[in-house]
């Protein structure tokens, strides 16, 4: 047995991802010098062969690289981070919706690939796509190699240099694991809700992503919708969930701080289980088949709206804190550092919390 089961990765290939890797670490550096603006004007015109409108954005797409530039939240970057978005599901909603956490690794060196469950999901937190499905350990092989080293390569990648999507911008890298959940035959659906200020008015349905990948599109009512986003529709309609109005109140609950966001969800044993929160939709580059849905849709992202403030709860205040401190990677304040005598038993309380936390 070798450190990832029965593949043997060769010297050529060893050799292969790691000057890959440092070809896409120097090129983030480089994106980190262009700015921003520039930067989306030359890939929106790249992508789309037309000037960006920025000044006065009109369709989705539009006011997704508008938010680019001019949106700003420190709590959208939390919710950003695929783990410390745990403490947030766990204040709103609670501990119930979220996957099984196996293990979290703050660097790649300690990544033990013999000591996972011969089935799990590996992620990086702070960057969207870094995922591997592992569903049987024992047949790992080249292509499943490749993407884990693309996973610790980006450990050292700011995805944000290259999108400016600012969410991004100054997370702290980590892998974590966790549970596999087999979606039989079919797969599981992934259930992707669009909400505008607070309100749910889109559901998307990714189906056999890591395969031939459609999507389907409907009303909150489940009213199926003639629209196509970057992949094709599927013929087949999966059916309405039983747990559709649990979800829609749910994903309103999460989405009450922010001016537009996407919250996807998965259904597995009858039980929702939350995946991830995200800010800009395919990093609003990819294509609407109708015109007309592209404004509809950017015509629900309402660029006064004013959301209530977020303060967390008295109960959770303390991770929170822990947790933000974390992502942006600031040393605490006077204030919050542990001080002498009577104070020591305080921040012991407080440590002890976070902790427990983590392990929900």
């Amino acid at each position: 047995m070798s450190y990832y089961g029965s593949f043997y990765p060769s010297l050529f290939q060893k050799y292969y991802v790691g000057f890959k890797c440092l070809y896409r670490q120097t090129r983030s550096v480089l994106y980190a010098l262009i700015p921003t603006k520039f930067w989306l004007r030359y890939m929106w015109y790249k992508k789309f062969h037309k000037p960006l409108n920025i000044k006065e954005p009109k369709t989705y797409n539009e006011k997704l690289q508008y938010l680019k530039v001019y949106g700003d939240s420190e709590l959208a970057r939390l919710c950003s981070d695929k783990y410390a978005v745990r403490s947030y599901i766990k204040e709103k909603i609670g501990t119930k919706y979220l996957n099984e956490l196996i293990t979290v690794y703050d660097d790649a060196q300690a990544f033990d690939f013999a000591s996972l469950p011969n089935q799990c999901v590996i992620k990086a937190t702070h960057d969207s796509g870094s995922v591997l499905v592992i569903e049987d350990k024992r047949q790992f092989d080249e292509v499943a190699y490749k993407q884990l080293q693309s996973i610790f390569c980006n450990m050292h990648i700011n995805y944000a240099h290259r999108t400016k999507e600012w969410v991004y911008a100054k997370l702290k890298p980590r892998i974590i694991v966790e549970r596999y959940m087999d979606g039989g035959k079919e797969g599981l659906y992934d259930y992707k809700l669009f909400c505008f200020g607070s309100e749910v008015k889109m559901i998307q349905v990714d189906m056999d992503r890591f395969g031939e990948h459609k999507r389907n599109f409907y009303t909150p009512e489940w009213e199926r919708i003639d629209l196509e986003i970057e992949y094709p529709s599927s013929e087949l309609n999966p059916p309405k969930p039983k747990q559709l109005d649990e979800m829609l109140k749910l994903t309103e609950i999460l989405a009450r701080p922010f001016v537009h966001v996407r919250v996807d969800w998965y259904i597995f044993r009858d039980q929702l289980i939350f995946g991830e929160m995200t800010f800009f939709h395919g990093s609003g580059w990819e294509r609407f088949n109708s015109h007309e849905w592209a404004l509809k849709m950017g015509s629900w992202i309402d660029l006064d709206y004013q959301p209530a403030p977020y303060t967390a709860t008295s109960d959770l205040e303390p991770f929170a804190k822990e947790e933000h401190r974390q992502i942006f990677q600031t040393p605490p304040s006077k204030e919050e550092q542990p001080h002498k005598g009577a104070d020591i038993k305080e921040h012991e309380v407080w440590h002890e919390r976070i902790e427990d936390a983590k392990v929900e």
